[in-house]
């Protein structure tokens, strides 16, 4: 059985709105063959809910089993002119502010405002204001055999997440990551 079918299985009609979403999500996975698809099945709920930026991120590990590189495996942005170069690698010791969501991987970072928001640096803040965002829900996969990656989900005004959202980002990590991990796989 795969990690999918497991998914479903466990949420079909639960008959609220958040498993609703979480299955419609999973019956859009059904035919996943690509990251970019994967991003955007798993993004939906942001993107209906104005998010203008979405990007799927895996994360290899060094020699310790820590997080050291990020790369950007697939991305989508309404103003085009904004989209990253796919392949895009980051070092994570050289962005602190990653620690805020590798540090709790068992539940997103959300910033409603990256202007006022306390946990965030001044380059945090800065990186942000140059590519015109201001807000960001950052949803960490990681599951029970360890990190897969991250999803992130972008406004360019301040967004303030509504508790259903919430529930949608924080299920992510339990549903999606092992599907994430078996598209992860399936690419190499």
């Amino acid at each position: 059985m795969t990690a999918l079918s497991r998914l479903q299985a466990m949420i079909t009609n639960l008959g609220d709105p958040v498993a609703d979403t979480l299955y419609l999500i999973s019956e859009r996975l059904r035919t996943i063959q690509s990251e970019d698809k994967l991003l955007i099945a798993l993004g939906l709920p942001a993107i209906e809910r104005g998010a203008c930026k979405v990007s799927l991120r895996y994360i290899d590990l060094d020699a310790q089993s820590q997080p050291e590189w990020i790369t950007i495996v697939a991305d989508w942005d309404t103003r085009e002119s904004r989209a990253i170069t796919l392949g895009t690698r980051f070092y994570v010791p050289n962005f602190p502010s990653t620690q805020l969501w590798l540090g709790q991987p068992d539940r997103p970072l959300l910033v409603n405002d990256v202007m006022t928001d306390p946990r965030l640096d001044a380059p945090t803040r800065q990186a942000y204001a140059a590519v015109d965002l201001r807000a960001t829900a950052v949803v960490p996969l990681h599951d029970t055999v360890g990190w897969v990656g991250a999803l992130t989900f972008s406004w360019d005004t301040p967004h303030l997440f509504s508790s259903d959202e919430q529930s949608i980002y924080v299920a992510y990590n339990r549903w999606f990551a092992p599907v994430v991990r078996e598209q992860r796989s399936a690419q190499t």
